[in-house]
């Protein structure tokens, strides 16, 4: 009976681990940027069974009352794809504020890949497939993501997408999926880069932190938060969903507030 309650408390806590949505907010400053604006990022979705998670995100959303909404991959989840679920969600956001979405790597591996982003089409969403979208001064770039690439090849890859569509003058602001090419766009000059794909590193370790990332491995440095370098800011989103493993610890799922803004703003 007692190892039955410890199971069972075990449950309960994990269960609540994993509904609890938390929200991080960030301001980024730039002389490049003349108007400010609210993004709300979302990211690693995963075809989350937790339709009450989804209402809350939604309702969340809805109160930060965001410029622009972006998805920054995985809204569908390769191994259990349910893309009414993902479109019906997409759909919904729309009605808050525009939409803008990049492919994760389960977009991009499924063997569905098609049937899911013809249906991603037929939403409301403006899909950014490699290329580029203004916004008043900013220039928001998409990027399909890299499954496909072989490592290698990857920082070289998103040098020459990023060098063709970035804009000299504006505020280049980069989704993507993935945040372990940091360098590469340290040394490309991206202003802001906006990734997920960690899942905040799925199990978060008291006092250490986050303990694996995919590409990044044991106790990986790029899984959550703000990180600037040179004149780069990167924002990992911990994501809202799980895949292959069907919980986290630690590490609630995540919405992201980003509040670009001109450098000379003061905050009342």
């Amino acid at each position: 009976m007692k190892y039955v309650f410890i199971i069972i408390v075990i449950a309960l806590f994990l269960y609540r681990e994993n509904s609890i949505l938390s929200v991080s907010r960030y301001t980024i400053k730039s002389p490049k940027l003349k108007k400010k604006t609210v993004i709300a990022q979302i990211s690693d979705v995963h075809n989350t069974r937790k339709s009450g998670l989804r209402r809350k995100l939604w309702k969340q959303i809805r109160e930060e009352n965001p410029d622009l909404i972006c998805i920054t991959g995985d809204l569908i989840d390769s191994r259990r794809t349910n893309i009414p679920i993902a479109t019906e969600f997409a759909s919904q956001l729309a009605k808050i504020a525009p939409v803008y979405y990049v492919t994760g790597n389960h977009e991009i591996r499924s063997k569905r890949h098609r049937e899911i982003m013809d249906a991603f089409y037929r939403t409301p969403m403006n899909i950014l497939e490699d290329e580029s979208y203004v916004i008043d001064d900013i220039n928001l770039i998409g990027l399909n993501d890299f499954f496909n690439v072989p490592s290698a090849q990857r920082e070289e890859l998103f040098t020459s997408i990023y060098q063709s569509l970035k804009k000299e003058d504006m505020f280049n602001m980069v989704m993507f999926h993935r945040p372990e090419l940091f360098n590469a766009y340290c040394d490309n000059e991206a202003d802001l880069v906006i990734c997920g794909h960690c899942h905040g590193g799925q199990f978060r370790i008291p006092f250490i932190g986050p303990s694996y990332a995919p590409n990044q491995g044991w106790l990986p440095k790029l899984a959550e938060g703000l990180h600037q370098k040179k004149n780069t800011t990167l924002i990992v989103s911990r994501g809202i969903g799980n895949s292959l493993f069907p919980f986290r610890f630690n590490n609630h799922p995540e919405l992201v507030i980003i509040t670009l803004q001109p450098e000379n703003d003061v905050e009342l």
